[in-house]
């Protein structure tokens, strides 16, 4: 009750709750053009019948889960490609863990991974997405009003009478 009074506060004027809305949508748009430049410019590797020919071509590998099938560790990047990774014993790893691999392909097909480094988990995507999602449901709890007639959508011109007795 206190968080919705507070918030209800916080957008008493339509303009700044347009402002503050359009700021998060920017923002939204940035964080998506990046994490679309960051797959288009992403390392791949093409499955050649001959793995040998690149036998010493190094190789980087961003955002790679490693998972286990048959004692042999497997990463499996954001479009499903698997890739055999060979690690030193004395590499501390965790499955089902994301990765960024730096390695050289060996005459196999296996990639010997010489750096890595681990990605933890990262809440504030989540918490940004949350915040988006509680400023639109907040927008519109402003901007419709329910009478005995059902609902209509709240006028956003300041000097009509709706919104200045919504307003008290």
């Amino acid at each position: 009750m206190v968080l919705a009074s507070w918030l209800k506060g916080i957008f008493r004027f339509s303009r700044w709750s347009i402002f503050l809305f359009s700021l998060l949508m920017i923002a939204g748009l940035m964080r998506l053009s990046s994490s679309l430049n960051e797959d288009r410019y992403q390392q791949k590797i093409h499955r050649v019948q001959n793995p040998a020919d690149f036998q010493g071509t190094p190789i980087c590998l961003s955002h790679v889960r490693l998972t286990s099938v048959n004692g042999k560790i497997i990463g499996v990047d954001r479009r499903e490609s698997t890739f055999p990774l060979v690690f030193n014993a004395q590499q501390p790893l965790m499955i089902n863990q994301i990765y960024s691999v730096q390695g050289i392909i060996q005459s196999d097909g296996n990639i010997q991974v010489l750096e890595y480094q681990h990605h933890p988990f990262r809440l504030y995507k989540y918490l940004f997405s949350a915040l988006s999602l509680l400023l639109i449901i907040v927008l519109i709890y402003r901007h419709i009003r329910i009478n005995r007639n059902g609902w209509y959508l709240q006028t956003l011109e300041i000097n009509s009478p709706d919104y200045l007795f919504w307003k008290r």
